[in-house]
């Protein structure tokens, strides 16, 4: 719009100088013409006058003749001149009056479309925003909603789990947590609810001994997420089962892993470390050679000193755990009491020093 204004403006302004140029030029030529024929005619006078009788006449000398005759007609050519000038004069000033008016209107209507465009970019710039605002308002309104529902429906889950040990019941009951794993992977409450929910499945799939269902749920979600040490050590305790029932390498390498895990997030967790040591004392039962349960019991006695160096929970933990285990896997705790009677007496003590009690979240199954 700015630049069809601007060439308008340049094509009118030429095209006027131009004109007043051709017009001055014209009226020039005009007066050259006009003084040709007033010399012409004042020749002719001269002429005439030479032939007339002196006696009818007054004599004025020629010089004086030439001056009143080129007085007159300075005269005239300056009267025409003045009304020629005075003509041009009137016409560049009604086009300086006309270019003026084109710009002063031209300008206006520049800064009028100037200020609408503002004026439409603001609104368009606040409207924007506004509506981003409204729908940011609405996502969270409608994010919150689902984090209640979410939560809400775990929650009463996870109060319904007295019968897991019953194969129709914790089928049905996976199967609704891990529908709502489903969904909630997808909101912004997944960070909270995930670990929770995966926590109480490895839990159910622990107890029907699903390991499969266990490596699936803590491979595929290890990496966005952070389990507690409990979630591990369930996860520990599907795979000594399985090591301690069958003697399974793959199992004794997957529980150790999970213990690796465990002991991660909580260093010294003594329901982990308790776990290596049946894995451990596993190794000296099966060894068939002296050379492999030497390395047993070394790795045995090893582990044994670690706990009692850490602090007082971790002693009080691994004994809380072995007594849990007695009744399953007593074979393993017995041999374990009668070949290091001192260690075990030992690490008794500290935990009955320790005073402070156990953190609930480290209590695993």
């Amino acid at each position: 719009m700015k630049r069809l204004i601007l060439s308008l403006f340049i094509t009118i302004s030429l095209s006027l100088s131009l004109s007043l140029t051709l017009k001055a030029d014209s009226d020039l030529s005009k007066l050259q013409s006009q003084n040709l024929e007033l010399k012409t005619e004042i020749k002719s006078l001269k002429e005439q006058l030479k032939n007339l009788d002196e006696k009818n006449y007054i004599r004025i000398p020629n010089k004086d003749f030439e001056n009143i005759i080129s007085s007159k007609a300075v005269n005239i050519i300056d009267a025409k001149l003045e009304n020629k000038l005075g003509n041009i004069e009137l016409l560049v000033g009604f086009s300086a009056t006309i270019i003026l008016a084109i710009i002063g209107f031209a300008f206006n209507q520049a800064l009028t479309n100037v200020r609408s465009k503002i004026q439409i970019d603001v609104m368009e710039e606040l409207t924007e925003k506004l509506n981003k605002k409204l729908k940011d308002v609405e996502e969270s309104f409608v994010a919150e909603k689902e984090q209640v529902f979410h939560l809400t429906e775990f929650k009463a889950l996870k109060e319904n789990n007295t019968n897991y040990m019953d194969k129709t019941f914790s089928e049905m009951q996976s199967q609704k947590l891990e529908e709502l794993l489903d969904k909630v992977i997808k909101t912004s409450d997944r960070f909270t609810l995930i670990p929770q929910i995966v926590d109480e499945l490895v839990y159910i799939y622990y107890l029907n001994f699903k390991t499969n269902d266990i490596d699936r749920l803590l491979t595929e979600h290890e990496s966005d997420y952070t389990f507690k040490g409990p979630t591990w050590v369930n996860g520990a305790l599907a795979y000594t089962h399985d090591y301690l029932s069958y003697g399974e390498n793959f199992s004794r390498e997957q529980c150790l892993r999970y213990i690796e895990k465990a002991l991660i997030v909580v260093p010294g967790y003594g329901e982990a470390l308790a776990l290596k040591l049946y894995i451990f004392m596993k190794d000296y039962d099966q060894a068939i050679s002296e050379e492999e349960k030497a390395k047993a019991l070394d790795a045995c006695k090893s582990q044994l000193k670690n706990i009692i160096n850490s602090p007082g929970f971790s002693a009080k933990e691994t004994l809380r755990r072995i007594d849990k285990d007695r009744k399953i896997w007593g074979k393993y705790i017995d041999e374990l009491e009668q070949a290091f009677p001192e260690k075990m007496k030992e690490m008794y003590k500290i935990a009955e020093s320790y005073e402070q009690g156990t953190i609930e979240n480290t209590v695993a199954a």
